[in-house]
């Protein structure tokens, strides 16, 4: 018995169905903490500045957010700062590694049971070297796309920060 294939379309839309909806509600939560991972990193490396910037104010002898005496304390906000940035950043990447691969072991999947599925006489019609290039190169592909929308959106959310600070500065 095999069971029935799903509908080529939604009744009454006269579309196919996608792919990016199930995917983004199968990844949504990691998607999420990716995005949050991102930009508190973003936001860290720019204290690492901003803190050279109160160094560089209590060597001319401006006022500061701390005393002459206790500008060590900056030192060690930088130290800090570079470490919890590299924290971040290793968690972020870890996190999209986990996403891609999730995408690509279900576009696998997906691409498996659906030749499985196929009649002989479309099995005929497609070599198995065919579908193992589906299976493998073009889940690849996709697993690739996740890093590259998550960088997309991170160069202009980087731009945008470095932006406004300059901007306070000035």
């Amino acid at each position: 018995d095999e069971a029935p294939a799903p509908p080529a379309a939604t009744p009454g839309t006269g579309s196919t169905p996608g792919l990016l909806r199930p995917m983004f509600r199968f990844v949504k939560w990691q998607l999420l903490k990716g995005f949050a991972l991102r930009c508190t990193g973003i936001c860290v490396k720019f204290t690492t500045p901003l803190l050279m910037q109160q160094i560089l104010l209590i060597c001319e002898g401006s006022p500061a957010i701390v005393s002459r005496d206790n500008a060590w304390m900056l030192a060690v906000g930088m130290a800090s700062a570079s470490f919890v940035q590299m924290f971040l950043n290793t968690q972020y990447e870890n996190n999209i590694n986990r996403i891609a691969f999730r995408v690509r072991c279900a576009i696998v999947g997906a691409l498996y049971k659906k030749t499985i599925q196929l009649s002989a006489g479309a099995k005929a019609s497609y070599s198995s070297g065919k579908i193992v290039n589906m299976m493998g190169n073009d889940a690849m592909k996709c697993m690739w796309m996740v890093w590259q929308i998550n960088w997309a959106w991170g160069i202009p959310f980087n731009f945008a920060m470095a932006l406004y600070l300059l901007v306070q500065v000035v």
